[in-house]
């Protein structure tokens, strides 16, 4: 069992990361074992609805020699630090998008993941959505013709 820290409880944490780890729970596959958030009400609030302890510093997370991999659900300007941190702590990392602020820090996270031999993954989560699965296969088969562009929106 993969056991998990999340580093933010905000609207993508408490709206996908916190639910999708509890499905894998489920299974047995996965256990959210401490969460943490600037706010620290929201992170009891996740702590108590997912059973696992709110943290008051996310170090508390990175600390943890239980904690196998964590999510990264922070202000996109903090998304390298705390990533880099979490690769150097001997974390998986699952990072919220987008990877980073810039294409040097970017490139520092994947330079401290190749070094810590650990993964760092960046969560594109939509290409797995049903409704964007259906829409590549209409695409491919080519009954809408030569696609030039398109409009959508996506909202939580």
């Amino acid at each position: 069992m993969l056991k998990v820290g999340i580093i933010g409880c905000g609207s993508i944490a408490r709206f996908c990361h916190f639910p999708e780890y509890a499905e894998l729970a489920r299974e047995g596959l996965v256990r959210i074992v401490k969460a943490y958030d600037v706010v620290m009400a929201r992170a009891e609030e996740m702590g108590t609805k997912y059973q696992s302890k709110a943290c008051k510093d996310y170090m508390e997370i990175l600390n943890d020699p239980e904690i196998e991999a964590v999510s990264v659900c922070v202000p996109n300007y903090l998304h390298a630090k705390i990533t880099m941190e979490a690769l150097s702590a001997g974390k998986h990392v699952l990072c919220e998008k987008p990877i980073a602020t810039s294409l040097k820090e970017a490139e520092a996270m994947i330079k401290a993941a190749k070094n810590s031999g650990k993964k760092l993954m960046v969560a594109q989560s939509q290409r797995f959505a049903l409704a964007h699965k259906k829409a590549k296969e209409i695409i491919d088969s080519g009954v809408l013709g030569r696609i030039l562009t398109f409009e959508t929106a996506f909202a939580h």
